[in-house]
């Protein structure tokens, strides 16, 4: 149970974002005979959902404020100078008009809508216009792009940082007893992945990337991903060493049949990993692991 506590305590601070004393309040909250999992657990994805979907917003408002106003600034001045326009206030379009109305004033030359169309300013001023809007859209587009790119990610990496941590436990990595120090331990593990990009496979599973990349080794195979996490947690981590181990590994049956238990955890991982063993029997063999474990 204490096990389960550290992984919930790391999966809420990591993942979820939320602080150690936010955490440390919802552990005393579930130990009350009131407490609502179910209305706890709504709570923290709503709030997890409002705050991943800021990006997109943030992202449109800032690229739609920054160029129109770049774009025009300086036809519009040149405009204002040759026609005598002096309110800095009359923008865009209605710049145009006021350019239009001073035209048609009594002692100016009586200028008909289709000769102001004609005049080579308007005819700039308005390109300038239609080319901003083309800027501006494509900027937003790119900006609403960029902002889907992370929200993706972030979704992911949501999935990433669970599994990694289930992988991780699994290796029976020595860490503080402390469980607010064991949670910032395993941090240490998912700060590092999060330097990799992932892309979901049909069987779940993690394709790991760099630089838009499959990862390989040197003989072109691609990373795997628990491997990678082993990898990552042997640099910082030592792992206890189980007792229950055989030399010709432990048999035992499920409903798919007679399985074996790996006998150490190297075989284990490459065990669970292997895509021809069925799904339904590395299941098997990983719930036996485990118990084994216990």
């Amino acid at each position: 149970m204490k096990g389960l506590q550290i992984l919930l305590a790391g999966l809420l601070t990591t993942v979820y974002k939320m602080s150690d004393d936010q955490v440390a309040a919802l552990v005393a909250k579930a130990d009350g005979e009131d407490f609502d999992a179910q209305s706890e657990l709504n709570t923290i994805l709503e709030s997890d959902k409002n705050r991943i979907g800021t990006l997109k917003t943030d992202a449109f408002n800032d690229g739609h404020k920054k160029g129109k106003s770049e774009s025009l600034k300086d036809l519009e001045k040149q405009v204002r100078s040759e026609f005598g326009v002096t309110d800095d206030s009359i923008k865009g379009i209605d710049l145009i008009k006021a350019v239009h109305a001073l035209d048609r004033e009594a002692g100016k030359n009586g200028l008909t809508d289709d000769d102001v169309k004609k005049h080579s300013l308007f005819i700039q001023l308005q390109k300038k216009l239609d080319d901003t809007n083309k800027d501006v859209d494509t900027k937003v587009s790119e900006a609403i792009k960029e902002a889907e790119t992370k929200f993706n990610r972030e979704r992911t990496l949501t999935s990433v940082k669970a599994k990694a941590l289930e992988v991780f436990d699994g290796l029976n990595p020595v860490l503080s007893d402390d469980k607010a120090k064991a949670a910032k331990q395993k941090e240490i593990i998912l700060r590092e992945l999060e330097g990799y990009d992932y892309d979901t496979a049909e069987d779940g599973s993690f394709i790991v990337k760099k630089e838009g990349k499959a990862l390989g080794d040197d003989h072109g195979n691609l990373v795997d991903f628990n491997q990678l996490v082993k990898n990552t947690a042997s640099t910082y981590f030592d792992f206890k060493q189980s007792s229950a181990r055989g030399t010709e590994g432990n048999k035992t049956t499920t409903t798919g049949g007679p399985i074996t238990v790996p006998k150490n955890e190297d075989e284990y991982l490459k065990t669970i990993q292997d895509r021809s063993i069925p799904i339904e029997q590395r299941n098997e063999i990983k719930e036996a692991w485990n118990k084994q474990q216990a």
